[in-house]
């Protein structure tokens, strides 16, 4: 083959080429692998034709080639590069495309570090499942705006102003952003949290924060450890959240379920939350009389009128085993102790049982206990009123 018919076949091929550009969809188009693979093609094109112009080089030295084939040569030569010139331009504007829609997809994902230790953590997890998802040509590009973007102006000084790899960025994000905390210090805080004020979403959402830092700190970077003290951990989070729920019926049915993912027990609160709440009426106590500087209320219970003394300091409420009918379900498991200010005594167990006040129908758990006084039949505790969100007029 002469060297103007291979100029001509390398002009031929490289209109097919663009031809086939032009004609891409939108899903090839946007196809970052498309993108490079044609852009490998367009190079293997500009080799060859540096191979062959050498020759065309050579025998114009050797005198082997006329004036009109040069002449023709060189013209399809200008249209060989406008060619690969109009291929690079389409291919280098699909790149930048492509570019443009990965950072609008990272400003999606990616969090701004706020100080926070979750924010840190989270923001650590979307690098590395972004990361996954470039190639080698890209993850130069999401380094560079997880800097700019992501880092705020006081937090960039701890840091490189470029980094080699995003495994490096990372490294550096935990050294600078992740201090190491005391696995003891993980655990005290976690076994002493309590529901206090918070909803239950909130306080079990704090219950999972700390979860999650005890388990690093146990483990650091030791994949088979972490996922050996997060088994651990959770059964321990699940029964520091179920103790540590405000509301004493709540409290109890998440215990008695024995669950094993926090997540579930959480789930779990959150329904029985919303019950509690469809299920209160306000109550209001005018039956109720004064002695000795204290609140009492008038109830009917088992077809008789029982006697409660109100102390809203009192977290449960108390039912004396004198007063429970013989036939009522008793959950024995519930031997918890009651701390009085003169006295402290073992509860004998747990009953739920039917009230009315007044025109009301109710139902209620009380813990049962020996009497210790006769002039009454219980203790109406806070857990009533924060439940029924009664009051005593």
């Amino acid at each position: 083959m002469s060297l103007g018919e291979i100029y001509q076949k390398l002009n031929n091929d490289l209109k097919t080429f663009r031809d086939n550009l032009r004609k891409d969809n939108t899903a090839r188009r946007t196809d970052e692998e498309v993108i490079n693979r044609k852009f490998k093609d367009l190079d293997k094109f500009k080799d060859y034709l540096a191979q062959v112009d050498k020759k065309l080089d050579q025998k114009v030295i050797d005198k082997e080639i006329n004036d009109s084939s040069i002449e023709q040569i060189l013209e399809m030569k200008d249209q060989i590069n406008d060619k690969i010139n109009n291929s690079l331009k389409i291919l280098s504007t699909r790149r930048q495309e492509t570019q443009a829609t990965d950072q609008r997809t990272a400003s999606s994902l990616l969090p701004k570090l706020d100080g926070k230790i979750e924010t840190t953590h989270h923001l650590i997890e979307c690098i590395e499942l972004y990361e996954s998802a470039l190639d080698q040509i890209n993850k130069p590009l999401l380094v560079n705006y997880v800097l700019k973007a992501c880092i705020g102006h006081v937090e960039k000084i701890r840091l490189k102003q470029s980094y080699n790899s995003v495994d490096e960025l990372i490294a550096d994000i935990k050294t600078h952003f992740l201090p190491k905390q005391s696995a003891s210090a993980l655990a005290a805080r976690l076994q002493a949290c309590q529901q206090g004020s918070t909803d239950i979403e909130e306080y079990g959402r704090s219950i999972e924060i700390l979860m999650s830092e005890l388990t690093i700190a146990q483990a650091g970077n030791d994949a088979r450890a972490l996922e050996i003290f997060k088994g651990a951990n959770e059964k321990i989070a699940v029964d520091v959240f179920a103790r540590g729920i405000k509301n004493f019926e709540t409290r109890t049915i998440i215990k008695s379920r024995n669950f094993n993912k926090l997540s579930d027990a959480i789930n779990a609160a959150k329904e029985e939350a919303v019950l509690h709440q469809q299920n209160a009426s306000v109550l209001h106590f005018r039956d109720q009389y004064r002695g000795q500087g204290l609140n009492f209320v008038r109830m009917n219970y088992d077809q008789k009128e029982i006697i409660l003394l109100v102390d809203t300091g009192a977290s449960v409420s108390v039912l004396f085993k004198t007063c429970v009918n013989q036939n009522e379900k008793v959950n024995k498991e519930n031997t918890i102790k009651i701390n009085g200010i003169s006295r402290s005594t073992t509860a004998s167990g747990t009953v739920n049982i039917s009230l009315q006040v007044g025109k009301n129908d109710i139902k209620h758990t009380f813990v049962i206990i020996e009497p210790f006084n006769y002039a009454i039949d219980g203790i109406l505790g806070s857990d009533f009123f924060e439940k029924y969100y009664a009051s005593i007029d």
